[in-house]
């Protein structure tokens, strides 16, 4: 059985970084899944690239930027079990992610988010390893424990926003996020050999 997976995207006059993040979610190799824009906008065409190239997007168009706010219009927009919380410049490395992803929450069940290796690709595929990680405490199969995720790339069960509430404010959000996450005994882990490429733009 294969979860929905609901991919969640803000952005800004990204179009071309955009338009490689929106190859990479759709090469996939996974059936169950949207990919849902936000557009703070954008005034480089954005808009008409999205709607000339990937009229399967659930594009939204706002007329101001409210920045990481946007993604909460994303999640409530969400019709999967699974958020893919993401950057306009950031898709997933393999294209058996969204499969490894359902497979994981299917069989952790108490498992609430899934935080992947974030590679820098224009900084020679160099990693950002999360501070929290203790590889002294779980493995690269079943996750390790953390207390924060990767913003670029991770899945969160949808219920979690139900949970604790959506992203407050612009800055440190993945922070503030994990920080309430914990405090109600929700599972945050990080698995290494799931990356997520993230072009850093400007």
């Amino acid at each position: 059985l294969c979860m929905r997976i609901s991919v969640v995207i803000c952005t800004k006059n990204r179009k071309d970084d955009l338009k490689v993040t929106l190859e990479g979610f759709y090469s996939q190799d996974y059936d169950n899944f949207e990919v849902i824009v936000i557009d703070n906008a954008s005034d480089d065409g954005t808009i008409d690239m999205i709607r000339n190239e990937y009229p399967q997007v659930i594009y939204t168009f706002l007329p101001t930027n409210i920045n990481i706010l946007a993604q909460n219009i994303g999640i409530s927009q969400a019709t999967g079990e699974i958020i893919w919380r993401t950057d306009s410049d950031s898709h997933p490395e393999s294209k058996d992610t969204f499969k490894r992803i359902s497979d994981i929450f299917q069989t952790q069940p108490n498992l609430d988010i899934i935080s992947t290796t974030e590679t820098l690709v224009k900084k020679d595929f160099s990693e950002i390893e999360l501070s929290t990680l203790d590889r002294n405490n779980g493995n690269d199969i079943d996750g390790y424990p953390v207390k924060s995720f990767s913003g670029p790339g991770s899945a969160i069960r949808k219920n979690v926003f139900d949970k604790i509430g959506y992203y407050w404010e612009f800055g440190m959000e993945e922070l503030d996020l994990s920080i309430r996450a914990l405090r109600n005994n929700l599972c945050i882990k990080h698995f290494p050999n799931i990356r997520t490429l993230h072009y850093s733009s400007e």
